[in-house]
Formats: C-alpha cells, sequence, structure tokens
C-alpha cells in the first residue's frame, strides 16, 4: 500500500498495488503509465477510456470498459478493466457481474475489490454475499473487511459478522480493530461478542485486538473475552 496525503504527485509506469489517495480514497490498479495528482478531487488519467461512468444519482453504470479518467472525490469512484453487467449503485446497492477485475466502491463507505464474481451482490442490508471465487479484498461496510484469496461458501457481513469459508489465506479484519491473520480457517468464525473463533488450522499471527498478539499452529478454540484479563497468562 502505498499512501500519498494530498496534494504530492506521483509519475509512474507501473503500478501493481493498492494506493491510498487520501483516506477515504483507494485505488487498486495494475498499470498506471501516467500522472497522479492526489489532491482533491483526486484524478488519476490512465490509458483507455470506453464508456461512461454517471456516477450522480441514482448512480446507474453499464460499461464494457473502463480506462480513462477517474475521478476519486469521495465518496463515489470506480476502477475497473471489464464489467459486462449493469451496476446500480443506488440504495440498497445491487450489483450483479459476470467478471470484475479491479476495486468497486460503489457508495461510500461500501467497497469491493475482486478479481472475479460469478454470483449476485447484494450490498444492502445485511451485506449478504454469496460467491464463488473471491481473490481480494472484500470491505462491505466499514469498518468490515475481508481480504481472502478463495471463499467457497456464504459470507454473511450483517451483525453478528458471521463467516463459513473453507480457506481462508490471508487477512480478515471483520470489526475494527479486531484483526485476524491467518494462512487456513477450516471452521466457521463468528467475530460477534464475545468474539469467538473455532478453527481447525492457524498458522500466522491472530491480533484480535490491538496490542496483544498470540501465535498458534495447533487447533484451538479461543474465546477472547474469557481470555482477556490473563490474556498473556494463557500464552
Amino acid at each position: 500500500m502505498i499512501k500519498l496525503c494530498s496534494p504530492h504527485k506521483l509519475h509512474v509506469r507501473r503500478v501493481t498495488t493498492q494506493i491510498n489517495l487520501c483516506s477515504p480514497h483507494r485505488l487498486y490498479v495494475r498499470r498506471v503509465t501516467s500522472q497522479i495528482n492526489l489532491c482533491s478531487p483526486h484524478r488519476l488519467h490512465v490509458r483507455r477510456v470506453a464508456s461512461q461512468i454517471n456516477l450522480c444519482s441514482p448512480h446507474r453504470l453499464h460499461v464494457r470498459r473502463v480506462a480513462s479518467q477517474i475521478n476519486l472525490c469521495s465518496p463515489h469512484r470506480l476502477h475497473v478493466r471489464r464489467v459486462t453487467s449493469q451496476i446500480n449503485l443506488c440504495s440498497p446497492h445491487r450489483l450483479h457481474v459476470r467478471r470484475v477485475a479491479s476495486q468497486i466502491n460503489l457508495c461510500n463507505p461500501h467497497r469491493l475489490h475482486v478479481r472475479r464474481v460469478a454470483s449476485q451482490i447484494n450490498l444492502c442490508s445485511s451485506h449478504r454475499l454469496y460467491v464463488r471465487r473471491v481473490t481480494s479484498q472484500i470491505n462491505l461496510c466499514s469498518p468490515h473487511r475481508l481480504h481472502v484469496r478463495r471463499v467457497t461458501s456464504q459470507i454473511n457481513l450483517c451483525s453478528p459478522h458471521r463467516l463459513h469459508v473453507r480457506r481462508v489465506a490471508s487477512q480478515i479484519n471483520l470489526c475494527n480493530p479486531h484483526r485476524l491473520h491467518v494462512r487456513r480457517v477450516a471452521s466457521q468464525i463468528n467475530l460477534c461478542s464475545p468474539h469467538r473463533l473455532h478453527v481447525r488450522r492457524v498458522a500466522s499471527q491472530i491480533n484480535l485486538c490491538n496490542p496483544h498478539r498470540v501465535i498458534w499452529d495447533d487447533t484451538f478454540l479461543f474465546n477472547w473475552f474469557s481470555l482477556r484479563r490473563n490474556f498473556f497468562e494463557h500464552i
């Protein structure tokens, strides 16, 4: 991630990671070959644009290709390589696409960054998402974030933030400041209070509340609040 505060400018030939222009403005691109002006209203000029973007209410967008100027001014922004279905950004923020290959910010604070989405995404409350494959960050409602490589089951991000996955290979942050970084999670994760977590294998750092951290390698049942008082004694 690159954080470039306003009004800094950046001229690059290639950018292959996330650029945080100025909170809450984020942009994920594979290639940027022109000047980026991060000062408000945070515009980005790239090489190609083949359709119109209309972000005014009710925020509908139907494009096959978008590769030109992006206005990152709050709150509406969209950077995609290919979108093959209609995007309706008005409430309740529904999105049905066959392929999405870059960041989609439907309406602050709802964000969705995926490489492939093969089912309907309903971003209205209670923020349900059913996908076959998700290979990047999903942020359906601030501050709830989910970064996975593969998700093969239903994700229900409504309170109490339940998540059932077969495999999770990156950071899960479903409620700030609680973070979970795992390599593999093979059971249900219930991050609602009192933040229970049952996994079969966790092979990386778990930070459920800053600054407490712990590393496990084996099967465990972790009840955060039950261990909160004597946290360091347990580890």
